[in-house]
């Protein structure tokens, strides 16, 4: 009789609330364990047609569990993101991780894998009966009960989480370790690009839900910067962006403006575009593993200090999203960029930063 494959479990939400990277990020960690001979099963409490097409390209399991009216009861800073409470998220989850042990012949998963800013030590602690838990974190702002914490934030230091995690938790802090799925790191090693000549070609991305429409006013912005259209702009957004049909609107009336729904090949519009607008999010490390010079715009109060952090690397320029300057802000960091000598040393200068092989170096050790 076959041996059962080995397999890992992801704890990790994405509504319109809160986006889409956590799971992304997930299942990007997920895509180089396929590699290895290992699958993955995503519990969630919501799901969409991009993450489902992804767990299922993946071979994965997605598992549903409920969402609950319970006030959340926790203490921290996002509690509120959870929908229930943290205690009956980690019942529920054991619950569902028990199950799928007795269907793999008692096999438990390698490791269980979470990412969620409303779940902390009292989750893991329940949890790490079953299996080791790998935690995701970006906020060092609560107590951890696990085997390994991963902070990716740039300027992050492993310091930050003195006295919130055990002497024994092994810690991966820094970009070296962002995960970013294969496709990035395969193209990255094939990346020539080169200063622009001609048109320049912008890449706007907002994140993948975008509830306050930065993406169409960046966009009306850019078309102001240039009437005689030497911009060639691309909108990439998710199918849960509620604004998504103002955004197919401002692409059909404007011949130099696309609209990409879902990508699934961003490595590849990444390389072939000169510049990117973009949310200071875990799509930040995607943009450095393909050089892709980048300013950035803080759309969560989260990624405040991290945007900050590159700004002052001269890695990125950032602009205020709500400023009644936004315009010549934008013209501006355009204009910086358009220098060689600029461009070339930027983009050196992330992808040393980033190389996009995160997790593989983490799989290599967890493993």
């Amino acid at each position: 009789m076959a041996r059962p494959r080995r397999w890992f479990v992801v704890r990790a939400d994405a509504n319109p609330k809160i986006g889409i990277g956590h799971v992304m990020r997930c299942l990007a960690l997920a895509e180089w364990a396929k590699d290895l001979g290992i699958d993955v099963v995503l519990i969630t409490k919501f799901t969409s047609e991009l993450i489902e097409v992804k767990v299922k390209q993946l071979g994965g399991e997605l598992i549903l569990i409920p969402e609950s009216s319970d006030a959340s009861g926790g203490d921290y800073s996002h509690s509120s993101w959870l929908k229930g409470s943290e205690n009956q998220d980690a019942l529920l989850s054991l619950g569902v991780i028990e199950e799928l042990c007795k269907i793999r012949d008692g096999v438990p998963p390698l490791f269980i894998m979470v990412d969620h800013y409303a779940l902390g030590a009292p989750w893991e602690r329940l949890l790490k009966q079953l299996s080791p838990v790998f935690v995701i974190d970006d906020l060092s702002d609560r107590q951890h009960d696990c085997q390994w914490l991963l902070d990716q934030t740039f300027g992050k230091r492993a310091s930050d989480y003195g006295g919130l995690v055990s002497p024994n938790t092994r810690l991966f802090v820094g970009a070296q370790y962002a995960l970013l799925r294969k496709e990035f790191a395969l193209l990255s090693a094939k990346n020539n690009r080169e200063f622009p000549k001609g048109k320049l070609r912008i890449l706007v991305s907002l994140g993948g839900v975008d509830n306050q429409n930065y993406a169409s006013r960046i966009v009306k912005q850019l078309l102001s910067i240039d009437p005689n259209k030497n911009f060639e702009i691309s909108i990439v957004s998710g199918g849960l962006n509620p604004n998504i049909e103002q955004l197919k609107v401002l692409a059909e009336n404007n011949q130099n403006t696309k609209l990409f729904v879902d990508a699934t090949n961003m490595a590849e519009l990444m390389l072939s575009h000169h510049l990117c607008i973009g949310a200071a999010g875990s799509t930040t490390w995607e943009r450095f593993a393909m050089s892709l010079p980048s300013i950035l715009c803080v759309i969560a109060d989260n990624q405040i200090s991290a945007a900050r952090n590159l700004e002052e690397a001269n890695l990125v320029r950032v602009v205020n999203i709500d400023s009644e300057n936004l315009q010549c802000e934008l013209a501006e960091y355009i204009n910086y960029f358009a220098c060689p000598s600029v461009y070339q040393e930027n983009m050196d200068h992330i992808s040393s930063v980033c190389d996009g092989m995160g997790a593989r170096r983490i799989l290599d050790e967890i493993l």
